[in-house]
């Protein structure tokens, strides 16, 4: 279903051809423009490995994938967490060849930090790349200092090119990289989500839909950033910490004309007609539950008056009959066949969307699931040992927005009981307890191998 909304958004058609016992054969055709000519390999210009970068960013997940990815080009990677950390380094080490800096930080933020850093001895001819979800809110004299600015989600490939490209002196100080080529020709749009598996899974949606996409992770940021910023929508997550996405919203409707007011859509787990009503009473236009799929978001993306983006039709597609899968012990837990003593652990449309955000991210979102869902239930424990209902409901909460996105529906269903349970005061039992350790122990088993499988293949 993912391939064929992706195939129908780009104007094509997909057909599968299916036989019983050997297999499926999937086929697509979509119209493209003839390339003038091939692109110049800059890759092939200068070599990587030898070289020393230092960067910042205070997200543990995105310094694991983004020193990783500088690691397997043979560079060499000093990796900090804040602010002084950086400046510290920098004043203490030799000169790098490169640095690389995350806007949003707590403190001093990452076009504040690069002003330090011009200011050291060696530091004036050294480049840097500035990493930022919030772009079109920087103002030309912040950008100044970087030899590049690049939009989050940044692709591997993508990174590699700027950093050749700025080393080689290819680039004009202070480019701007979106995050997709294409990405002008399609919406601006905010994403407020504070959900790392989230943010991931729409960021991949988004871009892939030739949308630019700035990231927020609470409900006061996507204020300012739609003060600051020229977005046609915000896609906001109704619970979120410091405000909340109704609240959010209110604080943007009330702004008037003073800003342009963009289209707000409400991104929920909860399916119920009081959470669709408060959340039009909120002045939200839309409304699309989680976990998020390709053809409803299109859909909805496609009634902003900015954008020519077709409405995917569904097309009925033969559904093969299933044949033993090559690899079984990868294969347990995300069989497409219907049984009826239990489903899948994990519902394999929306897992499989993993596997096109790259190797190294799905190992970083999928040890993060992993993390999570058992630190989760320590820290579940702990607050309903302090009598602490809110705090418990904001825990479960946070699991099962991680597990629908991955398709982990038993692990969300199960949150969502206990998330209900808290919210109305009570009780969390002990058997809610008893069945959520035994479906996270359920998921972690299917995990745990897809894990081992995508750290191989990187």
């Amino acid at each position: 279903a993912i391939s064929q909304a992706l195939v129908e958004i780009m104007g094509g058609r997909i057909e599968v051809t299916s036989t019983v016992g050997v297999g499926s054969t999937f086929a697509f055709t979509i119209a493209w423009r003839e390339s003038p000519s091939p692109e110049r390999r800059v890759t092939e210009t200068i070599s990587l490995a030898g070289l020393r970068a230092l960067m910042v960013d205070d997200n543990e997940a995105n310094r694991r994938i983004l020193s990783g990815q500088l690691s397997r080009w043979g560079m060499k990677c000093t990796v900090t967490a804040t602010s002084d950390e950086m400046i510290a380094d920098a004043r203490n080490s030799p000169v790098p060849d490169i640095a690389i800096l995350d806007m949003q930080l707590p403190g001093m933020d990452g076009a504040a930090v690069a002003r330090v850093l011009q200011d050291l001895p060696g530091w004036q001819d050294t480049p840097m790349i500035l990493l930022t979800s919030m772009s079109a809110t920087l103002s030309k004299a912040r950008k100044a200092p970087f030899a590049a600015v690049l939009t989050k989600p940044v692709r591997s490939a993508q990174l590699q090119r700027v950093v050749i490209e700025v080393l080689s002196g290819q680039v004009a100080a202070g480019s701007e990289v979106p995050a997709r080529a294409d990405a002008a020709s399609g919406l601006r749009i905010l994403l407020a989500e504070d959900n790392l598996v989230n943010q991931k899974v729409a960021q991949l949606m988004l871009a892939k839909g030739g949308h630019r996409v700035d990231t927020v992770s609470n409900g006061l940021e996507a204020v300012q950033a739609v003060q600051l910023g020229d977005f046609d929508v915000v896609l906001m997550d109704v619970h979120m910490p410091i405000v909340d996405g109704l609240e959010a919203t209110r604080l943007i409707r009330v702004l008037g004309d003073s800003i342009r007011q963009p289209m707000i859509i409400a991104l929920t787990a909860s399916v119920t007609a009081e959470a669709r009503r408060a959340c039009a009473d909120a002045g939200m236009d839309q409304y699309l539950s989680k976990p998020i799929r390709v053809e409803e978001l299109a859909e909805a993306l496609a009634l902003t008056s900015r954008v020519p983006v077709p409405v995917p039709v569904p097309v009925p597609v033969p559904v093969p009959t299933p044949v033993p899968s090559p690899e079984p012990d990868l294969a347990a837990g995300l069989s497409t066949t219907p049984v009826a003593e239990k489903a899948p652990v994990l519902d394999p449309e929306l897992f499989g969307y993993l596997d096109e955000m790259g190797a190294e991210t799905k190992a970083v979102l999928l040890q993060h699931v992993l993390d999570e869902s058992g630190g989760h239930l320590a820290a579940l424990r702990a607050e309903l040992d302090r009598g602490n209902l809110v705090q418990a409901a904001f825990i479960a909460h946070r699991l099962r927005g991680s597990s629908a996105t991955i398709g982990a529906s038993g692990l969300a269903a199960v949150c969502g009981e206990i998330e209900a349970s808290a919210n109305h005061g009570g009780p969390v039992t002990e058997d809610h307890l008893a069945r959520l350790e035994a479906v996270i122990a359920e998921v972690t088993a299917v995990l745990t191998p897809h894990l081992a499988a995508t750290l191989d293949a990187r």
